[in-house]
């Protein structure tokens, strides 16, 4: 009988443990819908499902403090830093820019999968700093911008007006006589849209924004490169 009780008051031990008690309001989330790989089959939990001991089954995420994960390709990785300030922008509200911080860069590249296995990726967390008002749900696709410098008071031009011949960084600038002619730059730092330019031409020369044509040419690139390989042989022979 003693025995008997035991396992009664075990089983209705058990039993209260089945009721499981949210230590706060919020957005019910299954474990299974937070699976980076989403092919494994996972389903979220149903009636009869039998649970393993430590499994996470569902998390109550805290909507408040909400950070985004993205995606930064390795060569720009190494100017990743936490602290750097960036804006968020998620597809459900593309005009509403959400400011942020980074907090942390991951340590290990993530391959691109079988879409492109040579690329590799970085993962970065931002914190967003966003009104709980607006609605952020977890796994909400978003696309951030990361600001990991500035260039002050500098002469820049688009980046798709710059070319390049081996060393040689040169953009197409009209020529005195008509038409157009490669003038060679000197670069500084770039962004997505804009490159420094720290000589070669001043500023409010215009620049075209593609290839001329032939036609269009006053001076080919072959001839710019004859005459700046004459003025360093010439410079060598001065000195």
């Amino acid at each position: 009988l003693t025995r008997k009780r035991e396992d009664l008051d075990k089983a209705r031990r058990q039993l209260d443990m089945c009721v499981i008690t949210a230590p706060q309001d919020g957005l019910v989330v299954y474990a299974s819908s937070l699976s980076r790989d989403r092919r494994n089959g996972e389903e979220p939990p149903q009636v009869g499902t039998e649970l393993r001991r430590n499994r996470t089954v569902i998390v109550l995420p805290d909507t408040t403090r909400m950070v985004a994960e993205v995606k930064v390709n390795e060569a720009l990785s190494g100017r990743i830093r936490p602290g750097q300030p960036a804006v968020v922008r998620v597809e459900a509200m593309p005009n509403v820019p959400l400011e942020g911080e980074v907090l942390s860069v991951g340590v290990l590249a993530e391959s691109g999968g079988w879409r492109d296995p040579n690329r590799r990726d970085y993962t970065v967390r931002v914190a967003i700093d966003a009104d709980p008002e607006l609605g952020l749900k977890p796994s909400m696709r978003a696309r951030s911008e990361i600001r990991v410098g500035s260039v002050d008071d500098a002469l820049h031009v688009p980046i798709q007006a710059v070319f390049r011949d081996g060393r040689l960084a040169y953009v197409w600038a009209p020529a005195p006589a008509g038409g157009f002619e490669p003038v060679p730059v000197q670069l500084g730092r770039a962004s997505e849209l804009m490159i420094e330019i720290r000589g070669g031409i001043e500023a409010g020369r215009d620049v075209l924004l593609r290839q001329p044509r032939p036609e269009e040419v006053a001076r080919s690139i072959d001839e710019l490169k004859q005459e700046l390989a004459a003025a360093r042989e010439g410079g060598a022979a001065a000195a």
